[in-house]
């Protein structure tokens, strides 16, 4: 994958002459609509990363605690939410104009992190040990969270339901988008060190060929 990708520019159907009195033609009505959120020219991962962008964002307008308060009301929240728009804003432009750039993407790995912690220490996590103190039944772990879950019980279900509100579920899509993020990152990067590998392997195989030949 490289740094910076250009595509060709959409191609534009010629306007018609206005003549004075007549109603503008359907193709100057067009002007200035918003880029189309598809190309057929467009690299696939461009969409990979996109989708993970909308995730993140739909992540960050939801509960990150169990009082209801939405993520981009915190601080923290703001911040994933500013980096969520911008993966994508960047990805937006990538496919319609081609213009590609790793700074968003990779600025998308400070959520990941963040959440990867928040989900290995969960036993420490602060939503997490209020609502336990309030006596509602909960799940112990995410190992207990999710056997609850499947116990298909109203307790299971009650210990399931209320692990993930104190945790806030806005945290989990957010990571689930973040994890997407990280995952479309190193499927492009190994992608592309394997398409270097297979020109690499090509070139020497025309070079031995050409010479050869003589």
């Amino acid at each position: 994958m490289t740094e910076a990708s250009q595509l060709p520019p959409p191609e534009l159907e010629p306007l018609e002459p206005l003549v004075e009195g007549e109603p503008a033609p359907a193709a100057a009505v067009k002007i200035g609509a918003p880029p189309p959120f598809y190309r057929s020219d467009a690299h696939g991962e461009y969409y990979r990363f996109l989708f993970a962008g909308l995730v993140m964002t739909l992540g960050c307008l939801m509960p990150f605690s169990a009082d209801g308060t939405s993520g981009w009301r915190t601080l923290g929240g703001a911040l994933f939410l500013i980096l969520s728009l911008g993966l994508v804003w960047s990805m937006w432009i990538a496919v319609y104009g081609g213009r590609f750039r790793m700074k968003w993407i990779m600025l998308a790995l400070i959520p990941f992190l963040v959440g990867l912690i928040d989900f290995i220490f969960v036993d420490r996590d602060f939503g997490i040990r209020a609502f336990r103190e309030t006596g509602a039944p909960m799940a112990d772990s995410w190992l207990d969270a999710i056997k609850s879950a499947l116990a298909r019980t109203q307790e299971g279900t009650a210990r399931a339901g209320n692990f993930v509100k104190a945790f806030g579920p806005g945290r989990i899509v957010l990571f689930v988008g973040a994890l997407l993020n990280f995952v479309f990152l190193l499927s492009a990067v190994f992608g592309g060190a394997k398409h270097a590998k297979a020109q690499k392997a090509a070139a020497r195989a025309a070079a031995a060929e050409r010479r050869g030949a003589r």
